[in-house]
């Protein structure tokens, strides 16, 4: 554990740097330091809990209740997620989220507020949920800085129903012989930093290790981390084309997730990109802004491992969509009195 420890803490000093010295480091040789290290870390990648979304990168309030309201031009934001894990498997992980976040000015404090919906199945079990997010705000460099809280419900439910018994047997007493249903109290905490190139947050879910089973061998979920970090690469040559490499990092100190992303942007309009999961995935994704406030993505990830003989890859689509909460008001028009 202390070995976990000791890696968090090179995360995190990493993440300081990129914010305090972008004005003097250079940002590729930084970006590629986060890599090389990722690459040669003397670490055992394991399977997460944690459903890992790829398009989280275009969207960290869904994990981060810090980044609520970090979103440019004052807009609200409304994103729709659906994932299909290991597609080919009878009663395979899907996990469809929503979230909702923007910036307001609550008492004249800048702040961030997001509401997250979810809703995971997986063979006989299934689990909905919702948090509330609250983020406060304030100028730092030439971005804005984020420091935030999440606060919401957890339920789990076991449905026997589905649960298969092979004949002669007496089946499994770990298992109710009836619909079974738990609600725990579930709490996150975050800090995100965004400005025109930099996008950085550190995050922890499940503070309260809510349950997740109502079984006799009952579990709950494990305190997890995460650490993102992207940058915008804008060509010299060609101003419509941007790259945009992203890291993300995860793990309950049992198992941890890395990932490195590279996506490539053409006229603000197009995206492209590819991803790959340190011992577990890689992937590809694309997506289009249909128009200025409505985007769609989709990602398909082949696993790596040894799953990847028997699974038909993993399918993830995204739609999000963009509003201004208040609209500002134009100049008012009078009619003249003669008119009248």
């Amino acid at each position: 554990m202390f070995g976990h420890l000791s890696i968090l803490k090179k995360l995190c000093f990493f993440a300081v740097n990129l914010l305090t010295y972008s004005r003097v480091i250079n940002a590729y040789k930084v970006f590629l330091s986060v890599l090389l290290f990722l690459c040669f870390t003397n670490y055992r990648l394991n399977a997460q809990t944690e459903t890992q979304f790829n398009h989280i990168i275009l969207n960290q309030a869904i994990v981060n209740p810090g980044a609520a309201g970090s979103s440019s031009k004052d807009l609200f934001n409304v994103m729709a997620l659906n994932r299909n894990q290991t597609a080919g498997f009878n009663g395979a992980p899907v996990t469809t989220t929503i979230n909702i976040n923007g910036p307001l000015n609550l008492w004249g404090v800048n702040s961030g507020v997001s509401l997250s919906l979810f809703y995971d199945k997986a063979g006989f079990f299934n689990s909905p949920g919702f948090n509330l997010g609250y983020a406060y705000r304030m100028n730092v460099l030439k971005g804005s800085l984020g420091i935030g809280v999440s606060a919401g419900l957890l339920l789990s439910n076991l449905d026997p129903e589905t649960w298969i018994v092979p004949e002669g047997s007496n089946g499994d007493p770990a298992i109710p012989d009836q619909k079974t249903s738990k609600a725990s109290f579930d709490a996150g905490i975050g800090v995100h930093y965004a400005d025109d190139r930099w996008d950085v947050g550190i995050s922890c879910l499940h503070l309260t290790q809510p349950a997740i089973t109502n079984v006799e061998t009952s579990s709950s979920l494990k305190q997890n981390f995460y650490l993102i970090a992207g940058y915008k690469f804008i060509l010299p040559s060609n101003a419509d084309i941007v790259l945009k490499p992203s890291v993300v990092v995860s793990t309950d100190f049992a198992s941890s997730t890395y990932s490195v992303n590279a996506q490539i942007d053409y006229k603000k309009r197009y995206w492209a990109g590819i991803n790959y999961r340190f011992n577990n995935s890689v992937g590809a994704m694309v997506g289009v802004n249909l128009f200025s406030t409505l985007k769609i993505g989709y990602c398909y990830d082949y696993s790596t491992s040894a799953l990847g003989k028997f699974s038909n890859g993993s399918h993830e689509i995204m739609l999000s969509y963009s509003f201004a909460l208040i609209k500002q008001k134009g100049k008012q028009k009078y009619k003249s009195i003669r008119y009248l």
